[in-house]
């Protein structure tokens, strides 16, 4: 009782305090609720959309088709030549779909539709021109959006133990405008590697998760998402890596749930994601000797 207490009094005095929190262009949290505990759930879950955290979470989430949406608004700045330029585009909606049902033999079924993550930028003009940079003359843009559909099997191996086990089917979408001046850097002069409109590609990953009931108050959870190769660019072979690949970087993590009162659950989560074993967001050369310009995005 008096660990209790106390975790109720820590977990009371952070409350106070601001978060900030970014994953790189990873969705911080899939739900309401996961974002409104800092994206926290790979042990916990109150609905469907906990799949996106950890799919093994899925026999705890109330059966039934779960609907929601959030407003995405950051704030991206760049300093050049002592000068400052803000984003204009400022506000996504960010739409996602879940549905739960559990069956016989301890199994249950599922399925999340959301947005896995993304950025955009658009400087409403070219950022190269106020220096005289290569004399650019369209403005500055990029946006890049990936979108999860996971369907889901998870199985109670006992009253303390879950297995389970996602597809991801992932479609992604890529477009970036304003970069055209680059086209000195790409061999021979011979392709602009920019303003070339919306590219997409498709491709399919696995999603396993476990959770565990150690104790009435205690619980943890794991999962393990390998990189997930995904069809490449084509209109973006100079500005991407590998010409034209953007694969999803595998990421793991785990987690840990306790319950310090009927209506107190403390949640703390750790999560590797490994951008720099992707090339088109690792690769710190200029040029990989094999006629594809690579940038950071």
């Amino acid at each position: 009782m008096k660990l209790k207490k106390l975790t109720v009094s820590l977990a009371l005095v952070g409350l106070s305090l601001p978060v900030f929190a970014t994953n790189g262009y990873f969705a911080t949290g899939v739900g309401i609720k996961a974002k409104a505990m800092g994206g926290a759930g790979i042990a916990y879950a109150e609905d469907g959309f906990g799949i996106g955290a950890n799919p093994a979470t899925l026999t705890q989430a109330q059966a039934g088709g779960s609907i929601g949406g959030s407003l995405f608004a950051p704030d991206r700045r760049v300093n050049k030549s002592g000068e400052q330029d803000g984003n204009e585009t400022r506000t996504f909606v960010i739409p996602e779909f879940a549905y739960v049902k559990h069956g016989d033999n301890a199994l249950s079924y599922g399925i999340a539709v959301y947005g896995n993550g993304g950025m955009n930028t658009d400087y409403g003009r070219s950022m190269y021109d106020n220096a005289g940079y290569f004399g650019a003359s369209r403005k500055t843009t990029s946006n890049l959006e990936q979108l999860f559909i996971a369907p889901t099997i998870a199985k109670k191996l006992n009253d303390q133990h879950t297995i389970a086990l996602s597809m991801n089917i992932v479609y992604q979408t890529f477009e970036a405008g304003g970069l055209g001046d680059f086209k000195g850097f790409t061999p021979g002069n011979a392709f602009d590697p920019g303003n070339h409109g919306k590219d997409t590609s498709t491709g399919i990953g696995l999603k396993l998760g476990w959770t565990g009931q150690l104790t009435k108050d205690f619980s943890m959870g794991a999962f393990y998402q390998p990189k997930t190769s995904m069809k490449k660019l084509d209109k973006y072979k100079y500005l991407f890596a590998e010409q034209g690949g953007f694969d999803i970087p595998a990421t793991y993590g785990m987690g840990v749930a306790f319950t310090a009162s009927p209506k107190t659950v403390i949640l703390f989560d750790v999560v590797q994601i490994d951008y720099s074993k992707i090339k088109s967001l690792g690769n710190k050369n200029n040029y990989d000797g094999t006629n594809t310009f690579l940038a950071q995005v």
